[in-house]
This record gives structure tokens, sequence and C-alpha cells, in this order.
């Protein structure tokens, strides 16, 4: 006779256990992406994957708003602040390659380089997708 639980744990990565525990402001675009990621996996299956890793970072998502929604008051509103300044075009910006060359210590001809190899890479990727 081997024992079982008495209580058995929601799968954290169930949508339903997702929507739950997220703040009601993070709940209309995750339920907006998983319908589309979802509908996408019905629709072909290879597409599964993604929906996989999409329910991963929002159960991770949720989990660490769950244990703490006010440890960095003002959250959202520095997020719609800077949100503004983008769509304002006063945001402070920084070409890509100058933050690769500095992150991973490359020269400019080096970093354009790398950038230029990664968006080609991910622009095949989406074409190979649709």
């Amino acid at each position: 006779m081997s024992a079982q639980p008495l209580h058995e744990e929601p799968d954290p990565q169930d949508p339903a256990v997702i929507l739950r525990t997220l703040p009601a402001r993070e709940r209309v675009a995750f339920q907006a992406e998983y319908r589309e990621r979802a509908q996408a996996a019905a629709d072909d299956i290879a597409r599964f994957p993604d929906l996989r890793a999409f329910l991963q970072r929002w159960a991770l998502r949720a989990s660490l708003m769950s244990r703490d929604p006010d440890r960095r008051p003002g959250l959202y509103e520095e997020i719609d602040a800077l949100a503004e300044e983008v769509r304002a075009g006063t945001a402070e910006t920084f070409p890509i390659q100058d933050v690769i060359a500095e992150r991973f210590g490359l020269t400019p001809d080096e970093a354009e380089a790398f950038w230029q190899e990664r968006l080609t890479a991910a622009q095949g990727a989406r074409d190979n997708r649709m």
C-alpha cells in the first residue's frame, strides 16, 4: 500500500492557475496571448512547444508577483511613464550594437556583425513558422 497525498497541489502551469494568481492588471494580456498561442498550437502541433514555453514564463511571472506584489511600489506607473516616453520619442535609447559591444567586449564592427547574424537567424525562423 502506498501513501497518497491528501491534497494535490495545482499545476502552476495550468492556465486557470496562472490567471487566478496574476494581478488583475496582468490578466487581460495573459488571456489574449494565451488564446493566440493555444489556437496556433491547435492549428499546428509543431507550435505546442511554444505554448508550453509561454505557460512556463507566465507561471514564473505569476509566482513571483504573488509572493510579494508590493516589492516594487509604483512599478506599473514607472512602466506607463516609460511607455509614454517611447511613444513620444523622448525615451533614452542606445543602439543595440553599442550594448552588445559593451556586454561582450566586442569592437563596434564585431558587434554589428553579431547583431546582423542574430537578426537574420530570427527572421529566418519567423519566416519558417509562417
